[in-house]
């Protein structure tokens, strides 16, 4: 869900609030008051003129202005105005972070701090330990998962494992729905680390995903790299069963995974489960894991190729 949709799920709880009193009676008045109130949002779209510099009003306004722009100048005197309405909005903060691109272990020490300010923020307003399981679901507590969700990937990109597994258990505590699928980094951080042990473990907590690409994939590599080529072989047989397309991915994933870059069916076909395009996204979210596994991924295409027949030669005495 974008910045934009939350902004707007914002307005609905203000709005409710403000037609309620706090004191909402049934379901039945919340679907009154959701239509109620898309109408008249509707309507404000109509109204409004186009969104400018002259225009914007608050802090998600010039966020969405900031993307608009062509250049850092221009994006960072937009967030700049943002972060004048709200000095601690961790949106604002870690856009005008990511303006300054840096190596991934440059970012560590500002991520830490945006952290430990947003953090403190939530017990300021009371909402770090109330929401504890919850965050994500609240929607003040959005901004401090996305910097910790980026924070996580910092440190799987600098090879600091243990450090990120600890961030994953941490977002999955705060988090028991798992929103952002910290599941799967956590699943290809312990295969990572071999840790075949706590890789099974946490499968069994999500047995209705686990014929998922980000589960099984991981679980193959680790049967490979253990020397167990037929489990790992076996793991391969059902993707195969349940994935269009696994036969391509081999071949380009052999090839390197820069042949996944450019590629017009990736594109139109992103994040649909059980297609090529998942095992594809697979691959790019959790480089960490991947990048150095291309003879696996060659090994695999063999052992998944079908056998060619082989032409019989003719008995010569007929």
């Amino acid at each position: 869900m974008g910045l934009l949709s939350e902004n707007v799920i914002s307005q609905f709880y203000e709005f409710v609030d403000k037609k309620t009193g706090g004191n909402l009676e049934s379901n039945e008045q919340l679907e009154a008051l959701l239509q109620e109130f898309m109408e008249q949002y509707n309507i404000s779209l109509d109204d409004a003129p186009p969104l400018s510099r002259e225009t914007a009003k608050n802090v998600c306004d010039w966020l969405e202005l900031s993307g608009q722009q062509k250049t850092k100048k221009a994006q960072r005197e937009c967030l700049e105005k943002a972060r004048e309405l709200e000095p601690k909005n961790l949106d604002v903060l870690m856009q005008l972070l990511l303006l300054e691109k840096k190596q991934y272990w440059e970012y560590l020490p500002e991520v830490q701090k945006l952290l430990a300010l947003g953090k403190e923020d939530l017990k300021q307003r009371k909402l770090y330990k109330e929401s504890m399981g919850d965050f994500y679901m609240v929607l003040e507590t959005r901004p401090y998962m996305r910097v910790l969700q980026f924070y996580l990937s910092i440190l799987a990109s600098c090879y600091m494992i243990q450090q990120a597994i600890a961030v994953a258990k941490e977002m999955l505590k705060l988090n028991r729905n798992d929103n952002l699928g910290i599941r799967y980094h956590l699943l290809s951080l312990y295969v990572y680390s071999e840790d075949e042990f706590n890789a099974r473990k946490l499968i069994k907590m999500y047995k209705n995903e686990e014929d998922r690409c980000f589960f099984t994939m991981p679980m193959a590599l680790l049967k490979f790299r253990q020397g167990k080529w037929d489990e790992a072989k076996a793991i391969l047989e059902k993707v195969k069963s349940q994935y269009k397309g696994f036969q391509t991915f081999l071949k380009d994933a052999a090839e390197g995974r820069d042949a996944f870059y450019d590629e017009d069916a990736y594109m139109t076909d992103m994040y649909q489960p059980f297609t090529r395009s998942e095992l594809v996204t697979m691959v790019l979210d959790f480089s960490y894991l991947w990048d150095t596994t291309q003879e696996f991924f060659r090994w695999a295409k063999t052992v998944m190729s079908p056998a060619k027949k082989r032409k019989g030669k003719k008995n010569s005495a007929e």
